[in-house]
């Protein structure tokens, strides 16, 4: 991955130090968003073009793929959502999936199959927190504004320009991660935002929230700062209340649970707990230590940090396995595929940072 993509978080995410005031939750693990997908509906395009290369399609070395070759696989999926966006936008957006490929960003926008075929660039900016719903990908690139693009590379437009983090579309909407006051140093913490599809309609949801929201239904929920503590509104900004007292560190919904860590300062609340989404009926699933995590489905995936490893473990607690000894961080899920950044301490110099894709069970591994 490199230093850019460290640059880029640490400019995009001038606020992070906040999250220090609530322990020992990893540097890599402070931007986390999940959001509950909506019903498909059009495409609203917007008319703030920007010029965009058709042919910036360039194979690997690895493969004798033709750009025609690879964008006529299974892409063109019109109103597309795809199952597991919704985890991995809490993964700092790394990757999405469509069709039998998966988007994920490197230095670039690549594609790549998921019988690991086909690796290809469909453009140079430097896409993050990817988002695909519709005919589109949409990410926040280098120059912090939001974007929007076809999967085969063309028509890239600007849908805004703003100091954006993590994001989801919806049939009308993108909400984001909104940190335009925060580097313009007229607030301390980001606020949550919305602004419809053709770039028009800007509206402010929510100050004062770290890095974390989620949709869920007509509800945004999102961590209160500097308390920490779990909150929901409505996607009209009314409703405000608050959801449960424990200390949050990191959540995912999916369903009808909240998945959550909390800032443990002793084994009694250290690994990862799930809740119903009016806060009730807290359990806890696994008393390990959690740098990182995702869910999909009926498993969860997580890793320990500096020595645990990559584990899986069902969302009911059981069925705990251990699937490598990588220290991963930023963990994006895809059907059987998990695509995640991890640190190479064997590497006596930097760069440390590297994007690799492994099957569940452990097998299949490709390293970018």
């Amino acid at each position: 991955m490199g230093y850019v993509l460290v640059s880029f978080i640490l400019t995009i995410f001038i606020f992070s130090g906040c999250s220090s005031s609530v322990g020992n939750e990893p540097r890599t693990e402070t931007t986390s968003t999940t959001i509950e997908t909506t019903k498909d509906t059009d495409v609203i395009p917007s008319d703030k073009d920007v010029d965009a290369d058709s042919d910036t399609g360039i194979a690997s070395d690895e493969d004798n793929d033709t750009e025609d070759d690879v964008n006529t696989v299974d892409d063109e999926v019109l109103n597309f959502i795809d199952p597991d966006v919704n985890p991995n936008v809490s993964g700092l957006g790394l990757s999405v999936m469509r069709g039998n490929s998966i988007y994920y960003s490197d230095n670039g926008l690549y594609k790549i199959r998921t019988d690991g075929t086909g690796k290809f660039k469909i453009s140079d900016d430097f896409a993050m927190h990817l988002y695909t719903y519709g005919e589109w990908i949409y990410y926040v690139g280098q120059n912090s504004g939001i974007y929007k693009i076809k999967p085969d590379g063309t028509e890239l437009s600007l849908v805004i320009e703003n100091n954006a983090g993590s994001l989801v579309v919806t049939d009308e909407w993108i909400y984001f991660i909104d940190i335009s006051e925060v580097v313009n140093k007229a607030a301390k913490s980001p606020q949550i935002s919305r602004i419809k599809k053709d770039g028009t309609g800007r509206q402010k949801i929510i100050d004062n929230t770290p890095n974390y929201f989620n949709l869920s239904g007509d509800w945004i929920y999102y961590l209160k700062y500097p308390e920490y503590r779990l909150y929901k509104v409505k996607t009209d900004g009314s409703g405000n209340a608050k959801v449960s007292n424990a200390v949050v560190v990191k959540f995912k919904i999916l369903g009808d649970y909240i998945y959550y860590t909390e800032n443990a300062e002793s084994d009694v609340r250290a690994g990862i707990w799930k809740m119903k989404l009016d806060g009730t009926k807290a359990v806890r699933l696994t008393k390990n230590y959690v740098a990182s995590f995702n869910v999909s489905g009926d498993w969860i995936y997580y890793s320990e940090g500096q020595e645990g490893g990559i584990k899986k473990i069902r969302t009911d607690g059981t069925q705990e396995t251990k699937i490598n000894e990588d220290t991963a961080s930023w963990i994006n899920v895809h059907g059987d595929w998990l695509l995640y950044q991890w640190e190479d301490k064997t590497i006596m110099t930097g760069p440390w940072e590297k994007l690799t894709m492994v099957r569940t069970d452990g097998t299949g591994r490709m390293d970018f």
